[in-house]
């Protein structure tokens, strides 16, 4: 065999087996990071982030904050500034006591922010809180069969909320859930999974260590966030489950640095006011220390 063909057919096969899953690929435009490289009171353990139109929400392990998007990220805050619209909320202590101990990324859909939280058992918690007065509304079960809940995606069109386990098996995918709040209670059914399949939806994929999602009703694409060392943002789309595109995040997980890939939200520059936050789409990047987290805010652009 020739050279030149041998090099051929290992490109096809790293595009095949690589590029197919989502782990090659620059699709989107890289904004500075803000903040960058910091320690707040709410970076420690951070998890996830989502906004409604006036304030962003993040979620560490333990406790989910509200900032107000026109105060500026780049500072850090106690929890009790209430008079400029900061809360802080932690997980319910009867929940704590049962063994429930980890938020994920989480999502805003109606008034709402949806939290997952697990815990020492199934089935894991959906936490719905009131997005104006951070009161907690209701708790539901995931399915208890589904073995881990590192996040919530919620179809703004359907209202159907996603979730999957860590690195979900192809042929399953990502979980869909119906949810319902009615004088029976909080609660969630079963709807129509989501397959992630290639471009062609010919070939079922498996995207790994998901920590992220977020959908996007103006590009009708569902992004996850794959931790791994040649993942990054993955899109599919949102009603297909085909891959659309993918985008490497530059970072560096494993010893000696830990940095993780946490969650991802989209708000357009245009739709906020929040100082030093560019672009449309915002992901969490967390640097384990031993001293105190650090926190990234990496942002992009379409």
């Amino acid at each position: 065999m020739s050279l030149s063909k041998f090099l051929l057919l290992v490109f096809v096969f790293l595009f095949t087996s690589v590029g197919h899953s989502g782990l090659l690929g620059n699709f989107l435009k890289n904004k500075a990071d803000f903040p960058s490289d910091r320690s707040f009171s709410w970076s420690d353990e951070v998890q996830g982030i989502t906004h409604d139109d006036y304030n962003w929400f993040i979620s560490q392990k333990n406790a989910l904050w509200r900032i107000p998007a026109d105060l500026n990220l780049n500072h850090s805050f106690s929890g009790r500034e209430k008079s400029i619209g900061i809360a802080r909320v932690e997980i319910p202590a009867n929940l704590r006591k049962q063994g429930y101990y980890h938020m994920g990324d989480i999502d805003h859909y109606q008034g709402h922010i949806y939290v997952p939280v697990e815990g020492h058992h199934r089935p894991y918690k959906l936490l719905k809180f009131d997005a104006q007065t951070m009161q907690l509304k209701g708790v539901a079960d995931f399915w208890a069969h589904q073995h881990h809940a590192p996040y919530v995606a919620i179809n703004p069109e359907t209202g159907i909320l996603y979730s999957s386990d860590f690195t979900p098996a192809k042929k399953i995918g990502l979980y869909a859930y119906k949810m319902i709040d009615d004088e029976k209670g909080f609660r969630l059914e079963h709807a129509t999974r989501l397959v992630l399949k290639n471009k062609t939806g010919d070939k079922l994929l498996k995207v790994r260590n998901i920590q992220g999602g977020e959908f996007d009703l103006q590009t009708r694409t569902l992004m996850l966030v794959s931790d791994t060392s040649s993942g990054g943002i993955l899109g599919f789309d949102m009603d297909t489950g085909n891959f659309k595109f993918s985008h490497r995040v530059d970072y560096r997980p494993g010893f000696p640095h830990y940095e993780e890939l946490e969650g991802i939200t989209i708000w357009r520059k245009n739709e906020h006011n929040s100082d030093g936050v560019e672009g449309a789409i915002h992901l969490l990047m967390l640097d384990n220390d031993v001293n105190g987290d650090d926190v990234y805010l990496k942002h992009y652009d379409f």
